[in-house]
C-alpha cells in the first residue's frame, strides 16, 4: 500500500509508481500491478493523499501473487 500525497493527478501517479516498479522489479517478477485504492481517501474526493495497493505475480514456479505492505507518506519516495 502507498499513500501519495503529491500535487499530480491520480492517473499520473499510478503510471509513475507502474514505470518505476516495473523497471526495477527482479527477474522473478513476472507483472506489477499499480491499483487505485478507490474505497480509501482519494484527492479526486477531496482528501489530501491517494492511497494505491502494489503486487507482484511471482513468475518462478507457482505464479503466487503477494503484496509489499509498506506505507509510504513522501511526496517522492517510492519504497
Amino acid at each position: 500500500k502507498m499513500v501519495c500525497t503529491t500535487p499530480y493527478s491520480c492517473e499520473l501517479e499510478r503510471g509513475m509508481i507502474d514505470a518505476v516498479c516495473q523497471k526495477f522489479k527482479s527477474k522473478e517478477i513476472a507483472f506489477v500491478i499499480v491499483e487505485h485504492a478507490d474505497k480509501l481517501p482519494c484527492r479526486r474526493k477531496g482528501a489530501d493523499s491517494c492511497t494505491y495497493l502494489v503486487s507482484w505475480i511471482n513468475s518462478v514456479g507457482n505464479n503466487s501473487r503477494f503484496e509489499k505492505s509498506v506505507v509510504v507518506r513522501s511526496r517522492y519516495m517510492i519504497v
